[in-house]
């Protein structure tokens, strides 16, 4: 769900469950235009391909945060994963 201002009388939703590439707007309270459709690789991660061995190319660096995995919004801010010495990934909860 968005809101495009702070009023929060407006709603528009996305359905994330799509299989097109696209995610369409729809108005379901307020009023006024709806924003462009979204794309769905950008913002589902399940729908973008990882390999393994980029995986554990990112954390064996140890930076903080991990390098980007994806191209949507980054999966770790920064102090959110920590690399322990038996290379395992501990997630903090914020």
């Amino acid at each position: 769900m968005v809101w495009p201002d702070e009023s929060y009388k407006t709603e528009i939703v996305y359905d994330l469950r799509g299989h097109a590439p696209l995610a369409r707007p729809r108005l379901r309270s307020g009023h006024g235009s709806l924003p462009e459709p979204l794309v769905l690789a950008r913002l589902v991660f399940a729908k973008q391909d990882v390999f393994w061995a980029t995986w554990v190319a990112a954390f064996a660096t140890r930076q903080d945060p991990p390098r980007r995995l994806n191209v949507g919004p980054s999966l770790f801010a920064s102090g959110q994963a920590e690399s322990s010495l038996d290379r395992t990934i501990t997630l903090k909860r914020l």
